[in-house]
C-alpha cells in the first residue's frame, strides 16, 4: 500500500513537472516567436517611467534646462555682438540707391500722396528719410523765423508786392515765392549746417542741398557780401523743388589701392 502511495505521488509529481516544463516550453517559444512586441513594450514602460521620474524631480529638469538655455543665449548674444563689432573690408561693402529719384512726384498733391513732407527753408517736397524735423522746426520758429517774410512778386525798386502769409508760403501748395536778401544768406547757413547734421549722423540727403551749382551760388553770396543786393531788397526767387533723397544709400564703386613703396618702407616695423 505505502509504495502503491509513493509510486502515485512520484507520478503525480511526474506528471506535474511534466506540465510545468511543458508550459515553460511554450512561453519560451511565444516569446521567441513575438520578440519585436515584447520590446516595444518595454521601451514603452521605460520611455513612460523616465518621463515620469523627470516630472517628479523638479531639480533634474532644471539641470536638463538650464545648460540648453544657456548654450542658446551664448549664441544669440554673439551673433548680436558679432555684427556690431564686424568692419567689412572695402572690398565688401555694397550699397544700392534704395529711393527712387522722381518719389515725391512733380506736384504738391503727387508729394502729399507719397508722404512726403514740405521743408520751408528749402521750399522743397522731401522724401521722409531726408526731412530734418528738427531743422525745420527751427527755421519756422526758431531765433530767425520773426524775419521771414514772402512775396509774389517785387517791385522795380526791389520792394515786395501782394505779400504772403508765413502760413500759406509753409503750406508748400505755392509754386514760386520772392523773400529778400537776408534771408537768402540765413537760407544758405542753414542748408549747410543741414548737410553737415546728416552727414555726421550718415543719413540721406537730399539733391539740392548737395548740389555743387547750389553750393557755388551760395559762397558767392556770403563772400561777396558788398556787391550783393541790401538785405532788406527782395532780390531772390524761390520756386517749388522735389529733390530727390540721396547721399545714404547711393551707389558707389570702389577701387581698393595697394601700398606704394614709400608708405611700405615708412610702416616696416
Amino acid at each position: 500500500m505505502v509504495k502503491k502511495a509513493q509510486a502515485f505521488k512520484m507520478s503525480k509529481h511526474g506528471r506535474f513537472y511534466e506540465k510545468l516544463s511543458s508550459e515553460s516550453s511554450e512561453n519560451s517559444q511565444s516569446l521567441l516567436l513575438q520578440p519585436d512586441d515584447n520590446a516595444f513594450s518595454v521601451t514603452k514602460v521605460t520611455v513612460r517611467r523616465g518621463f515620469a521620474i523627470i516630472a517628479k524631480t523638479p531639480k533634474l529638469l532644471l539641470l536638463m534646462v538650464v545648460p540648453f538655455a544657456t548654450m542658446m543665449l551664448v549664441i544669440i548674444f554673439g551673433g548680436v555682438l558679432l555684427s556690431r563689432t564686424w568692419k567689412p573690408t572695402l572690398t565688401q561693402i555694397t550699397i544700392s540707391t534704395r529711393i527712387p529719384p522722381d518719389f515725391c512726384g512733380f506736384s504738391p498733391a503727387e508729394a502729399k500722396a507719397a508722404g512726403c513732407k514740405f521743408e520751408a527753408n528749402n521750399f522743397a517736397w522731401q522724401h521722409p528719410d531726408c526731412y530734418d524735423e528738427e531743422q525745420e522746426e527751427d527755421w519756422r520758429h526758431g531765433p530767425w523765423s520773426s524775419d521771414l517774410e514772402f512775396w509774389r512778386e517785387h517791385g522795380d525798386d526791389w520792394t515786395g508786392v501782394d505779400h504772403i502769409s508765413n502760413e500759406e508760403a509753409f503750406s508748400g501748395m505755392i509754386d514760386t515765392v520772392w523773400v529778400n536778401t537776408l534771408q537768402h544768406r540765413r537760407h544758405c547757413l542753414h542748408v549747410w549746417r543741414k548737410y553737415v547734421l546728416a552727414a555726421n549722423a550718415m543719413k540721406p540727403m537730399d539733391s539740392w542741398t548737395t548740389d555743387p551749382h547750389h553750393v557755388d551760388h551760395c559762397v558767392t553770396l556770403l563772400r561777396d557780401f558788398n556787391n550783393s543786393a541790401p538785405d532788406e531788397k527782395v532780390s531772390s526767387k524761390l520756386s517749388l523743388k522735389y529733390p530727390s533723397c540721396e547721399f545714404g544709400p547711393v551707389a558707389i564703386t570702389i577701387t581698393p589701392m595697394g601700398w606704394t613703396n614709400e608708405q611700405k618702407r615708412l610702416h616696416q616695423p
